[in-house]
């Protein structure tokens, strides 16, 4: 399969049909093209902005975690190396 180039002939014609198009718009239709290409620009960069802020709340979820691992690891360990045992209320009979 050969990709044919693009002749001046066809270049011209593409051309001319743009702006036949263009001049045959309304300012209201005009408009209304804005308004949708507005509107998609916005949704997407809000999807953007989205997936960045999810991105960087997962990794602070997961560092938070992981923080609080090695906390609780130093904290047994330190109850393991001076033997001190937790206090635990006794319960009450009814």
């Amino acid at each position: 399969m050969s990709i044919s180039k693009t002749t001046p002939p066809e270049v011209g014609s593409y051309a001319g049909a743009a702006v036949t198009v263009a001049t045959s718009l309304t300012l209201t239709q005009v408009g209304v093209i804005v308004g949708i290409l507005t509107a998609l620009l916005t949704f997407l960069l809000n999807a953007w902005y989205t997936h960045q802020r999810n991105s960087r709340e997962n990794r602070l979820a997961e560092l938070e975690c992981h923080e609080r691992e090695v906390r609780l690891a130093q904290f047994l360990a330190q109850l393991q190396a001076s033997e001190v045992k937790p206090y635990c209320p006794p319960l009450e009979k009814p």
